[in-house]
């Protein structure tokens, strides 16, 4: 197997050097890897990829947006103002939508405090006035705007001119079930759809403008969340792909200093000193230990 290996390294290397073939992707074997783990590697230097994105402003969706067909009804928010949902809240807005109800302690308080987190994190990304937050009680019979007051300030959460503008809405059960449906946020199976906690840990951001949407749970990792957030309600590529662009490069082996071989996919640290190039940072499997 071996002899075979090394038969292919050397046909591709005389193939590459009679055509003039670019580098690009050569086969390499590093001091640490057996040829089982011959790999790919990039033999030009690296380039930075969101340089390469576009700052430029995205266009505006100019045919039928997935919020025309969100039902316009009214909310209550928790300082008893009223609101039409999609022509106040959505239209042409970044929004970042849960449903939740006061009483409840299963996935409720978790989502809200994921909430607060990207509000807090996003007032660097996007303007307050684009960005809208919006929490819409499930049991609007016993959420009430006071309710909903007293909810938001035991929790800290209070009108800031540099964050967006976050609303903790009732209206009438009918309603709020109609912009349930409206959102897509039921289960087919009734039993399950009628449980009011299946509906409390999913988060549904969207940016009107430029018509993208998506709904994810709110118990996933952080980082996730605060990048798929970008990626689907950024305004220029660059912000939409530069923090994906910025998390893959960390699985590139650097290309200025030599690397520790390791026998997983974890990043690689460049070696510091020759004391650490005899101690590769490697997984726990029994062939990697040295």
């Amino acid at each position: 197997m071996i002899r075979l290996l090394a038969l292919i390294l050397l046909v591709t290397s005389a193939i590459a050097a009679v055509f003039q073939i670019p580098a690009y992707f050569r086969l390499e074997i590093t001091p640490h890897e057996t040829p089982e783990r011959m790999a790919v590697v990039p033999s030009v230097e690296s380039v930075d990829r969101v340089q390469l994105l576009s700052s430029t402003q995205l266009a505006a969706s100019s045919g039928i947006r997935r919020s025309d067909s969100f039902p316009d009804i009214q909310l209550i928010d928790q300082n008893g103002h009223s609101h039409s949902f999609r022509q106040d809240l959505v239209r042409d807005k970044i929004v970042c939508i849960a449903f939740f109800y006061t009483q409840c302690t299963g996935t409720c308080p978790g989502t809200i405090q994921t909430m607060k987190r990207l509000r807090e994190s996003l007032k660097n990304e996007f303007p307050a006035e684009l960005l809208q937050f919006i929490a819409v009680s499930l049991d609007p019979e016993h959420d009430r705007p006071d309710d909903l007051h007293k909810y938001t300030s035991e929790r800290g959460i209070v009108p800031a001119a540099d964050m967006a503008e976050w609303l903790f809405c009732t209206g009438t059960l009918d309603d709020v079930e109609r912009l349930r449906r409206g959102l897509g946020l039921y289960d087919l199976d009734p039993v399950l759809d009628a449980d009011r906690t299946q509906h409390a840990a999913l988060m549904t951001i969207g940016n009107d403008r430029t018509n993208r949407w998506t709904a994810m749970p709110s118990e996933l990792a952080y980082h996730d969340l605060a990048e798929t957030f970008l990626r689907i309600a950024g305004t220029t590529e660059k912000q939409r792909f530069q923090t994906r662009i910025a998390r893959s490069a960390q699985w590139i082996p650097a290309t200025t200093a030599p690397t520790a071989s390791c026998c997983c996919c974890r990043p690689r640290k460049p070696i510091q000193s020759d004391e650490d190039s005899t101690k590769p940072e490697c997984c726990s499997k029994p062939e990697a230990k040295q």
